[in-house]
């Protein structure tokens, strides 16, 4: 596996130069499963940091009840439900949904901005999904989305 490089300081308050740099500041032993995680220190403002602080886990307890959770989302369990099905707090689990939804959002404007240039508009594919929130006849809620047929990427919902 490549050595992880930083390429940028993630303290707010850090204005390193143009030219981002930064030395090996030592290791330390993660609790959560024990791994060895290297630090570094910025040469700009002196702060210190780690491969941990630019992960999606980064301050996260329990990081292995990531997957469990979006197997349970994908899978159109309730948050209560997952809260009763791996006996965790509904808070924990509410928190970790609005994490991967920022985290997804994030995902989805980079690959937007890296995709080329959208193609004309008989490239496109519009499905529309139709449901309701408390009555079917005097609340429905239709929910369109619009996808690249090339890339299957989908542009906006």
């Amino acid at each position: 596996m490549a050595r992880f490089e930083p390429d940028h300081c993630p303290h707010p308050d850090c204005k390193h130069a143009t030219v981002f740099r930064y030395q090996r500041h030592g290791t330390y032993w993660r609790a959560c499963d024990g791994r060895e995680v290297q630090r570094f220190r910025c040469q700009a403002c002196l702060h210190t940091f780690s491969v941990q602080t630019f992960r999606f886990n980064y301050r996260q307890r329990k990081p292995h009840i990531n997957h469990l959770l979006l197997d349970a989302f994908v899978s159109k369990n309730t948050q209560r439900q997952a809260s009763r099905t791996y006996r965790l707090n509904r808070k924990t689990i509410a928190h970790r949904l609005e994490l991967m939804g920022r985290h997804c959002e994030l995902y989805h404007r980079r690959a937007l901005s890296a995709a080329p240039s959208l193609a004309p508009l008989d490239a496109f594919a519009l499905d529309e999904l139709e449901t309701f929130e408390k009555d079917r006849v005097n609340m429905p809620l239709t929910m369109p989305v619009l996808v690249s047929r090339q890339t299957l990427l989908i542009i906006d919902f």
